[in-house]
C-alpha cells in the first residue's frame, strides 16, 4: 500500500465516521422532535381545557367577606352570594380549607376521604360531622361497596345542623 492508498482510505474512514456521527445526530434530533410534538400536543389539550372549563375564583379578603364567582355559586348550588366563610358549610373541600387557613370557625362534613389527615388544622373551633363505615378512608373516586356513596349520603341533617349551633355559639 502505497502512500496515496493510505490517503483514500483515511479520507475514506473520516466520511464513514461523519456519515455515523450525521446519523446518530438525525436519530437524537427526531426523538426529540417526537417528544416536543408530544408536549405541544399535551399543552394544546390542556389550553382548550382551560378555555372550556375558567377559573372559578373564590376570594376571602381580610376582614372575612367573601367574593365569589357568579358560576362558581351556580356550580356549588348556592342559591346567593355568601357574605363571609360563616355562611358557608360544606364537605372537606377547598372551602374548609380556606376557613382553616383564615382561621374561620368551621363545620366539615366528610364522606370518604381520611378524617385524620384532612380535618382542620387550626385552632378555630371546627367540628367534623360524618358517618362511621367499615370501607374509610377510601379513595372516593367511586364507591366500591355500595351503589351510591353512602358515606356521605347517611350523615344526617340534624347532627350537621347541632354541629353548626355548636361551632357558632
Amino acid at each position: 500500500m502505497n502512500g496515496q492508498s493510505a490517503v483514500f482510505v483515511a479520507i475514506a474512514l473520516l466520511a464513514l465516521l461523519w456519515i455515523a456521527v450525521a446519523a446518530a445526530v438525525a436519530i437524537a434530533a427526531a426523538r426529540r422532535y417526537r417528544l416536543a410534538e408530544t408536549v405541544i400536543e399535551a399543552a394544546r389539550a390542556n389550553a382548550t381545557l382551560l378555555e372550556l372549563t375558567p377559573a372559578r375564583p373564590l376570594l376571602v379578603r381580610p376582614d372575612k367577606r367573601v367574593e365569589a364567582d357568579a358560576q362558581l355559586l351556580r356550580d356549588l348550588g348556592l342559591n346567593k352570594q355568601p357574605r363571609t366563610l360563616a355562611d358557608l358549610v360544606g364537605n372537606d373541600s377547598g372551602i374548609a380549607h380556606i376557613a382553616a387557613a383564615v382561621g374561620t370557625p368551621a363545620v366539615v362534613i366528610f364522606g370518604s376521604s381520611n378524617i385524620a389527615h384532612w380535618r382542620p388544622w387550626n385552632s378555630a373551633a371546627a367540628e367534623v360531622v360524618f358517618e362511621e363505615m367499615p370501607c374509610q378512608p377510601c379513595h372516593g373516586y367511586f364507591c366500591e361497596q355500595f351503589a351510591q356513596p353512602e358515606c356521605i349520603l347517611r350523615v344526617p341533617v340534624t347532627r350537621v345542623a347541632a354541629a353548626i349551633d355548636r361551632v357558632l355559639s
